[in-house]
């Protein structure tokens, strides 16, 4: 399904301070919320992914916990106006 709304693109590690001052949030949208859309969108694309819950999270770790622990500044977010993820791009600008 294709939705005609605005899309903005951050870096993961573009994170703002929630208006309390609890935790830090990326255009309103915690850290972990957004771990969890990205896992969503990663299964869902996946060619064969896992159908065991527990293998999902093992076989997302195996793909995305480099680039997490890493490079959290070339994990690009594409966040539409209603504030959710739509998509995101994960990987090594220069692989020399």
């Amino acid at each position: 399904m294709i939705h005609n709304r605005s899309v903005r693109i951050i870096r993961f590690q573009e994170k703002f301070r929630s208006e309390n001052g609890s935790g830090s949030e990326v255009l309103g949208i915690s850290e972990s919320s957004l771990k969890k859309q990205i896992f969503d969108i990663f299964i869902k694309t996946a060619a064969r992914p896992p159908e065991k819950q527990v293998e999902q999270e093992v076989f997302f770790q195996k793909w995305t916990k480099y680039y997490f622990e890493n490079w959290p500044e070339q994990i690009y977010l594409a966040i539409d106006s209603e504030s959710q993820l739509c998509g995101y791009l994960m990987g090594c600008l220069d692989s020399k």
